[in-house]
């Protein structure tokens, strides 16, 4: 049965889990408990999820991919049901913990795929440990260029702290409103949204993710976007590289996997139609064709390859819109802050 299909009756995504052969465990790493799915035989492939998401976004596509490799999605440090620690979120932390992850499992080669944030954490496990690395397939990645949703350059204020305390409270309206949304956005997809599956404001909720979301995005952007590059050590990758963008994607623009792929060795491009910045979610029959195609490819890249799209520079109203966006973040965050009378302060890990 299909779970996204609106005329079945759903199975909620631990049921799925538990009716479709994937497996939970847990594992110490540094200290930390890391919560992680497996299922399958075969070669190895390693899937890291984005920002605020968990392995749970993964699940259509390990059920598929499990019947020909052995796929591993672990829930990263601050996400999911993986411990949240007091800690400074950084991208070496996390491309760190899952370099010990995989070796922890006595694994010495494997393909990994990464969304998003996910995305910059694997082009920093590369950089350092290359010979690691069979496959890699980049979803909607961060790491190639500064663009990002304004939202999330908004979420790096100092004031963010306090807004997304209100946003997220219980009283607040806005959780079930985001769920609303997300429900008929699924639904203009075909697809729908489990009763069990949290919105990112609905994860918020929680004061320990919601200081860990906030230190993962500071660390890794600001207010002009993002802060960490891959794109010096694109040059270097001769390993097979899969570049799957939604064509839709307002969080990470689309032309970053073009100017991406225009500077790797290997690299394919293939974007989905109608699709945003999840495809794993949002077209998971087409995402998971196209990645099983990758991985069982013997060559690559495919012979027919899409001509690369040069990036264009913004228009003169774009470019002027992101000189002042900060300024305008800044004034709005803070007054927001100020008229609702809320002190805003970092508040302790588990402190309600």
């Amino acid at each position: 049965m299909d779970i996204f299909d609106g005329n079945a009756t759903q199975l909620n995504s631990q049921q799925y889990i538990q009716t479709s052969g994937l497996e939970r465990h847990t594992i110490v790493i540094d200290g930390y408990q890391l919560s992680y799915l497996q299922s399958g035989q075969g070669d190895p492939v390693l899937f890291l999820h984005g920002l605020g998401a968990s392995a749970i976004s993964w699940r259509l596509t390990l059920v598929e991919l499990g019947q020909h490799f052995m796929v591993i999605a672990p829930d990263l440090p601050g996400c999911g049901e993986s411990d949240k620690p007091e800690i400074d979120y950084t991208i070496s932390f996390f491309a760190d913990i899952m370099l010990k992850f995989v070796d922890a499992l006595g694994i010495q080669k494997i393909s990994v795929i990464g969304h998003s944030y996910g995305g910059g954490v694997t082009m920093y496990m590369y950089t350092l440990h290359p010979e690691l690395f069979h496959k890699i397939a980049l979803v909607s990645s961060a790491g190639f260029g500064r663009g990002v949703h304004l939202l999330l350059r908004a979420s790096t204020l100092p004031v963010a702290d306090g807004v997304l305390e209100m946003l997220c409270a219980e009283r607040s309206p806005l959780p079930r409103i985001s769920r609303n949304f997300e429900q008929r956005r699924l639904k203009r997809l075909h697809l729908a949204l489990e009763d069990d599956q949290r919105t990112m404001l609905e994860k918020l909720q929680s004061p320990e993710q919601r200081q860990a979301f906030l230190a993962m995005i500071r660390n890794g952007s600001n207010l002009q976007g993002q802060k960490i590059s891959a794109r010096e050590v694109l040059p270097s990758i001769t390993n097979p590289v899969l570049l799957v963008w939604g064509e839709r994607d307002q969080t990470i623009p689309v032309v970053h996997a073009f100017a991406a792929a225009s500077i790797l060795t290997n690299a394919h491009v293939e974007i989905i139609p109608r699709c945003y910045h999840r495809p794993q979610i949002e077209a998971p029959e087409k995402f998971n064709a196209i990645l099983l195609s990758f991985l069982q490819a013997e060559v690559w890249p495919p012979q027919e390859r899409p001509e690369l799209r040069k990036v264009r520079r913004p228009t003169i109203i774009r470019r002027n819109i992101r000189r002042i966006a900060p300024a305008a973040l800044l004034l709005v965050g803070t007054t927001t802050t100020l008229l609702l009378g809320r002190r805003t302060r970092t508040r302790k890990w588990g402190e309600v």
